[in-house]
């Protein structure tokens, strides 16, 4: 049996607010009549309870931390390059079964990368390609990502993919398992399609793989779904599920680092 990722799923809810915060705040509430001179801590530990649902601290600590390259601006001098350029969209997962299409069907976030590729593949006429294979653990008649991602891009975007990777799980497995398919097409330079958040740890990832293959390839960054900072408002203070889903994001991203993912 896989234990990866039920054991990430566990330490993403332990370590990422507001499960981070759950203890301390539990221990306060329930001895706050012996705390004593502790009682002070609880007011604190609301805050971050509430910051950590709030999309602003989620952007500055993204910013912070992960640092994530701006969107990609492309120019008419970037299409019209020589090296061989090939557009690639890093899978974010799907639903296995989805009522609405009586099969499976991408998450929101994929379908958001998706999209963004294929605009990108559109203004410079570069060939499209998806990564992305079946979950951990795979259940029998699991569908891989690509065969979804592939079936979205000619059914509803008009688009069909010109290369797709079926088998990958992660990102390091992303990038390793990608470089093969490119390297048999002639690819030189490659446009890398995630979100914000995880456009770091893919491009490492990526450089890693080419610099151990001694494939001279060119990334270029675009991720999806960053904001500027200039762009927050006080309602980005107050919590809301866009809040909670980048902090959540972040931390993901922090911890994937960490453990050199």
């Amino acid at each position: 049996m896989d234990l990866y990722t039920p054991f990430k799923a566990l330490c993403l809810a332990l370590l990422a607010p507001p499960g981070l915060l759950l203890p301390p705040l539990l221990a306060g509430a329930l001895l706050w009549r012996r705390a004593g001179r502790w009682r002070w801590a609880l007011p604190p530990v609301f805050a971050l309870m509430w910051l950590s649902l709030c999309e602003a601290p989620a952007l500055l600590l993204q910013h912070a931390l992960l640092r994530p390259p701006p969107a990609l601006r492309l120019e008419a001098s970037d299409c019209a390059a020589p090296p061989r350029t090939l557009v690639l969209v890093l899978g974010g997962g799907i639903h296995q079964w989805t009522a609405e299409r009586d099969g499976p069907d991408l998450k929101l976030g994929t379908l958001e990368r998706l999209r963004q590729g294929v605009r990108l593949a559109r203004r410079c006429d570069w060939p499209l390609g998806f990564t992305g294979g079946l979950p951990s653990p795979a259940k029998p008649g699991d569908v891989p990502e690509s065969l979804v991602a592939e079936q979205v891009a000619r059914e509803e975007f008009g688009l069909p993919l010109s290369l797709a990777e079926p088998a990958a799980r992660d990102t390091r497995e992303n990038a390793r398992l990608s470089l093969p398919l490119l390297r048999e097409r002639g690819i030189q330079r490659l446009v890398l399609v995630t979100h914000a958040e995880h456009m770091p740890r893919s491009l490492r990832a990526f450089e890693t793989a080419a610099q151990a293959e001694r494939y001279p390839l060119t990334l270029l960054a675009a991720p999806v779904g960053g904001r500027p900072l200039e762009d927050l408002s006080p309602y980005d203070w107050t919590p809301s599920e866009a809040g909670y889903r980048r902090m959540r994001y972040v931390f993901y991203e922090v911890l994937g680092q960490l453990a050199g993912h």
